[in-house]
């Protein structure tokens, strides 16, 4: 599309010095150091690796003699599966004085990561400290099965989930079945859709960690910690929207905080840089069209430094303690959810217990689509055959296809309970992220007889998504939608209607019907009822009318939409119902 490429180009040629003062900001302190490692530990935790290394960046920007930035580094570069750069981390943190215990963990999984299982055993030879000890024997465990050895894992903790894998695995490595009470570990939670994040074991010879970054975070990680282009004082932000007509509004953001919103022209905002913390920051700029749909964003990384960084001695202290534990927390072995769901899925398989197998599967894609050949045994499980686009059903019904999108929220109950009035039945297009946080609601949807469909995971253009991204928009839904209902949604509604070739191509090859509209009620939700009314009342047989969950203007209209299309002989329904 060309908004990435023109506020990309608008991004770097009009950050415009507009007379601020470059010493307005004060020195930056280890406090600002410290913050920044506390962030970027604080966004790998939460599975934003882009955003930890920005944070990480601006750390070193800060201060490149203090071992904890390398520390953090090493840890980062892990999840990424940079092993031979994470050991140099490691090492470069034990020639700055770094916690010797952390950096022999940290040699050791790196020295995992590479296959050696030799360097590994012997980095962990030496840790013996109470609060890193018991973590060492679980790694060392773990080392001992991956080189074929015997291990007594009954002296461990049987709740700890990574055991429970490592009995697994040590089952299936003797030719067994395992038990699959061992394989029960937490998949999702609601802030996500996989709980596979940190350093994780990869409960596989060839690939004794599974890196948890994607290949375009491997890709913006694994550089050289280099910043960007130095701003100071003031700047000016513009986009050039008279090449953008997608897009009716512009949000400025540096980092997750919103400059401002400009709808009109000059779309051009100001920043004053000497109220953000020297280091390197991203600045967004998104452009939405009118219902919402964000048609396109780029970002850039910037340094913004305002007086010269100060250099000393390694920083000491409890808010450098703090550092330190969250450092350790962070060289934990996690347990694989991913793998642990792609071996119940073969056994759920090879049971002929095809529906629960595809769920498994389906969670997998919705984190780690690339993983095994799980896009290959979802496929030969559904069965589904690829269709065309649907923008309208077939007029011979006498049907108008009623859909909902955006759901499920706060609204959906209010919505629910006016179709059940009306007796109507409709099409609700979910968000995957919401119908996890709302498995109640997806239940409540499915229980009054409408028809369950997709609308992304994030609900972000797909427009510009590669492959990997484009699946696990597509399958954060269905897997949400099945875990809670047992239905395996087909058909799906790509935010805003842009689908760009690769998407159909994806969608036919799991064999995923997209589903567009004849009639979009959009400029009418939030106008009077009566116009709403009308728009709806004169569609055609066969039409696929899009509303949202829950405008206000559409449970109003609703009644008179559906009295008003009855009376011309046609019957409000779901998408399903006019595809007949």
């Amino acid at each position: 599309m060309v908004l990435r490429r023109v506020i990309l180009a608008c991004l770097i040629a009009l950050l415009i010095p507009s007379g601020g003062s470059s010493a307005a900001g004060s020195a930056p302190s280890g406090e600002d150091y410290l913050t920044a490692l506390a962030s970027a530990l604080s966004e790998m935790e939460s599975g934003n690796l882009i955003g930890a290394n920005q944070f990480l960046t601006s750390a070193f920007a800060l201060r490149r003699d203090e071992p904890l930035a390398y520390l953090t580094r090493g840890v980062l570069l892990l999840q990424c599966g940079a092993y031979a750069q994470a050991e140099g981390a490691f090492r470069d943190a034990a020639k700055l004085g770094g916690d010797s215990a952390l950096g022999a963990r940290g040699l050791a999984l790196s020295r995992l990561g590479l296959r050696d299982y030799a360097g590994a055993s012997q980095a962990l030879a030496g840790i013996t400290a109470p609060e890193d000890a018991d973590e060492a024997a679980i790694v060392r465990a773990y080392v001992a099965l991956l080189s074929g050895q015997k291990v007594d894992l009954d002296r461990f903790d049987e709740q700890d989930p990574r055991v429970r894998l490592m009995k697994a695995f040590s089952a299936l490595s003797a030719g067994k079945t395992p038990d699959p009470a061992l394989l029960d570990v937490p998949w999702a939670e609601p802030s996500g859709p996989a709980l596979d994040r940190g350093v994780t074991m990869g409960l596989d010879c060839s690939e004794p960690l599974m890196p948890v970054a994607s290949s375009s975070e491997v890709r913006a990680i694994t550089g050289p910690v280099r910043p960007g282009g130095t701003l100071a004082g003031t700047v000016r932000l513009r986009a050039d929207a008279a090449r953008t007509p997608e897009a009716a509004l512009f949000l400025f953001y540096v980092g997750d905080r919103l400059l401002g919103v400009v709808n009109s022209p000059p779309f051009e905002i100001s920043w004053d840089t000497t109220r953000f913390p020297n280091g390197v920051h991203r600045v967004t700029i998104r452009g939405q069209d009118l219902n919402g749909v964000v048609v396109g964003e780029v970002s850039s990384d910037v340094m913004v430094a305002n007086l010269a960084p100060e250099v000393g001695r390694p920083l000491q202290g409890p808010a450098a303690e703090r550092i330190l534990r969250a450092i350790r927390e962070s060289l934990r072995l996690r347990p694989n959810a991913t793998w642990a769901q792609f071996r119940l899925g073969e056994m759920h398989q090879a049971a002929g217990r095809r529906s629960e197998a595809m769920l498994c599967y389906a969670r997998i894609l919705a984190f780690r689509p690339g993983y095994r050949d799980v896009q290959q045994r979802w496929r030969a499980l559904a069965r589904f055959t690829a269709s065309a686009p649907v923008w309208k059903g077939n007029a011979g019904t006498q049907g108008i296809a009623l859909t909902f999108d955006d759901g499920p929220n706060d609204g959906t109950p209010a919505l629910l309970r006016q179709l059940e009035r009306l007796s109507v039945r409709g099409t609700f297009f979910l968000v995957g992220s919401q119908a996890r946080k709302r498995p109640d609601l997806v239940r409540a949807i499915a229980a009054a007889g409408h028809e369950l469909a997709c609308h992304s995971e994030t609900h972000r253009s797909l427009a510009e998504m590669d492959r990997e991204e484009i699946i696990r928009e597509l399958f954060g839904p269905i897997a949400a939608v099945q875990e809670a209902t047992g239905r395996v949604p087909r058909f799906f509604r790509p935010p805003g209607g842009h689908l760009s070739s690769e998407g159909r191509r994806v969608a036919a090859e799991f064999g995923l019907t997209p589903v567009m509209w004849s009639a979009n009620c959009g400029p009418y939700e939030g106008g009077p009822v009566s116009g709403m009314e009308q728009y709806v009342a004169s569609a055609a047989s066969g039409s696929v009318v899009l509303m949202h969950n829950c405008e206000a203007t559409t449970l109003e209209a609703l009644p008179g939409i559906v009295q008003r299309l009855r009376s011309r002989g046609l019957s409000p329904g779901r998408l399903a119902d006019v595809l007949r």
